[in-house]
């Protein structure tokens, strides 16, 4: 409070206006200036049209009605700048640090994990591929640029698909599904081809695709649609496993006459996932696993080659018999050998001698194998260590998903990629026979890349529509106050105009507001992110109106 001369009056507490007087010092006027509690971050911004120079050192003062300068102080940190161009720079710097504030450490931690992953395999294959791209292409590198390229093409997918609503998922599922099918059924055409001994490919123009792969997303999808719309019936068996269970057992139907075991594998334990995670009962479950299982050993005994790979496997040692070194031990061993000699910390990267041929699918299925013999026991346990972060980061998301949708979406994503990793690592390692089946995220393979982006967006998705009320992102930063420009209050900003208007109204009324602003609003403001602290009421007279 002051007085009509200006001069505050004793023992009266300094006013909003004089206490950000004392705080941004050497300035005439405040128009325009607000304090904003949005986003966890106090903002004062400063507009004035008259414009001083800084005062830094012992500059002298500068007068100019031509210039317009803008003064953000956020905290301690003040910043100056002289051009429209500038102050609309740091307009955008704030939103995306507001932006960031808003995001969910359970996100960021996921976003992060699957980054390092992608960026980890693009190196290795990079070094993998090196020898094959050598003789065939004659650039030693070719290998690391068409990887490259389908890196940026599965975070674009990964973007684009964290965007999307539950919605639009629902609204595409159908035909996504459909269009997965058709695909699948494609590689029995003559767009199909063979490759490692499985029919599972198939040409379109200048690229080559594994619809497998498109399958497995476009499945989880499917289904996360619809146990989700059949949410209160899924206690009955008969809505529990119709039309799921029909549906994966065409598409491992078809993955099984084109003799691709490891894909027929990965997807019954997704479908397996799916159920669980959607809280269908366990011995409804149980009788669909049993039922698999007979289900897959009629189709193994089909054909001799997989019963030969599975007796080779539970009865021949190949560390000890040298009978089939040529045959199929010949996978087994040098992945064996990659990791002995590998040793603790590796023979250094691109320095491995089993990718020289010796080692088949050495950037695809063995990837693993050339990171522990190149890496060593330190590059393996990292692999590990960052797969193990992934499942934690994916069971956070789930933990928190809202619906049946969410977390059949994230569920299936996590069994998908863990037990693929499972089952790749296991097959190196000499766990398991050999089965085909890439290290995701790692190895090389443009639809199994693309499709695994497109799913962790699918889940980032899932998180951002699944945030507790509490946790609901603000929009965020305050933007920079422009003369005559009415502040909008819906966004969380005080309007100048209205905050004039407040100050002419009687005490009574002004009281009567902040009590409804009070209650419209509960104390204290809650915390978006771990390391920001949460605003308390003291730090703004009137608690500013949170976008919910």
């Amino acid at each position: 409070m002051t007085t009509s001369t200006g001069n505050p009056e004793p023992n009266t507490p300094p006013t909003r206006l004089e206490r950000l007087t004392r705080v941004i010092p050497h300035w005439e006027s405040l128009e325009g200036g607000h304090v904003a509690g949005a986003s966890n971050l106090r903002w004062n911004v400063t507009y004035r049209s008259t414009g001083e120079a800084s005062h830094a050192g012992s500059r002298a003062q500068q007068t100019s009605t031509r210039r317009r300068q803008f003064r953000v102080q956020r905290s301690d940190v003040a910043v100056k700048t002289s051009s429209r161009l500038q102050a609309r720079m740091l307009s955008i710097d704030t939103a995306l640090r507001t932006r960031i504030a808003g995001v969910s450490n359970r996100a960021l931690l996921l976003t992060s994990v699957v980054l390092f992953l992608i960026g980890f395999g693009v190196v290795m294959v990079q070094s993998a591929s090196q020898p094959g791209d050598a003789e065939n292409a004659g650039d030693p590198f070719a290998g690391a640029l068409r990887q490259g390229g389908v890196a940026a093409l599965a975070l674009i997918a990964m973007f684009l698909a964290s965007r999307a609503t539950p919605r639009f998922w629902n609204r595409f599922a159908w035909i996504g599904l459909a269009g997965a099918l058709l695909l699948q059924l494609a590689v029995y055409t003559p767009l199909g081809y063979e490759s490692g001994g499985n029919r599972n490919w198939i040409h379109l123009g200048f690229i080559s695709m594994q619809p497998s792969e498109v399958m497995k997303f476009a499945f989880i999808i499917w289904a996360a649609t619809v146990l989700g719309s059949k949410e209160r019936l899924l206690k009955g068996w008969k809505h529990a496993v119709i039309p799921v269970v029909p549906v994966a057992a065409l598409s491992m139907g078809i993955n099984l006459i084109g003799g691709d075991l490891g894909t027929v594998l990965v997807m019954a334990t997704v479908m397996i996932g799916v159920l669980v995670f959607a809280n269908v009962n366990l011995r409804t479950i149980g009788i669909v696993a049993l039922s698999g299982i007979v289900a897959a050993l009629l189709m193994t005994a089909i054909k001799a080659n997989r019963v030969m790979r599975l007796v080779h496997f539970f009865q021949v040692d190949c560390r000890t018999d040298k009978s089939e070194y040529l045959g199929l031990c010949w996978q087994p061993l040098h992945g064996t050998w990659a990791l002995a000699d590998g040793g603790v910390f590796g023979i250094g990267l691109g320095n491995s001698i089993e990718k020289w041929g010796w080692l088949p699918a050495a950037d695809n299925d063995y990837l693993f194998a050339v990171v522990g013999e190149e890496l060593g026991l330190v590059g393996t346990v990292l692999v590990l260590l960052l797969f193990c972060v992934l499942a934690v980061a994916l069971l956070a998301i789930l933990a928190r998903a809202r619906g049946t949708f969410g977390r059949v979406v994230a569920g299936g994503v996590f069994t998908w990629l863990i037990t693929q990793a499972f089952i790749n690592i296991s097959v190196v390692v000499g766990l398991l026979p050999v089965l085909g089946v890439p290290l995701p995220l790692m190895s090389t393979g443009g639809s199994a890349l693309i499709s695994a982006g497109a799913a962790i967006g699918a889940v980032l998705s899932v998180e951002r529509h699944s945030l507790a009320p509490g946790e609901a992102r603000v929009d965020p930063a305050p933007r920079m106050p422009v003369p005559g420009a009415a502040q909008n209050p819906a966004r969380g900003h005080a309007d100048a105009a209205s905050a004039t208007a407040s100050a002419r109204t009687p005490r009574a009324a002004r009281k009567s507001a902040t009590a409804l602003a009070e209650r419209a609003q509960p104390e204290p403001a809650p915390k978006l992110v771990d390391w920001l602290p949460a605003p308390t009421p003291s730090e703004y007279e009137t608690p500013p109106a949170t976008e919910r």
